[in-house]
């Protein structure tokens, strides 16, 4: 019997291309809007704080959306009686919520990486040092 590699399933490497391509929108996105963004904190900055919290909010939004769509559209295929409204579900928001706190977990842990790694910071003046272990 031929031994199974040590390799994740189909629906992992799913979830890790779908993480991979909303990431990669996210940044896209904000990239484009900082220009605008950056101009609009100069000139008015309580609307710039505004557009900031909704920046920094703007991946839990935007998988909330996802979220309330995606189990609308599969309700409907599967013929579901309990149709969805217009507003998302305690649900939606829960995933959304999720998706942007593992968003920001992911991003933290990628910046303590990157820091630690660089090689013209010594060691011991990294600010994340006790929480590298390499």
């Amino acid at each position: 019997m031929p031994k199974k590699l040590p390799l994740p399933g189909p629906a992992s490497w799913i979830s890790a291309v779908v993480l991979f391509v909303f990431t990669s929108v996210v940044l896209v996105g904000v990239g484009l809007v900082m220009p605008a963004f950056l101009e609009l904190w100069r000139a008015h900055p309580r609307v710039g704080a505004f557009v900031a919290l909704l920046l920094v909010l703007s991946p839990g939004i935007a998988l909330t959306i996802a979220h309330h769509t995606t189990k609308g559209a599969l309700d409907r295929i599967e013929k579901r009686p309990d149709p969805r409204g217009i507003l998302p579900s305690v649900e939606s928001v829960w995933a959304g919520l999720f998706g942007w706190c593992a968003f920001v977990f992911s991003s933290c842990v990628a910046a303590c990486r990157r820091s630690c790694s660089r090689r013209r910071t010594p060691r011991s003046s990294c600010r994340f040092a006790r929480s590298c272990s390499s």
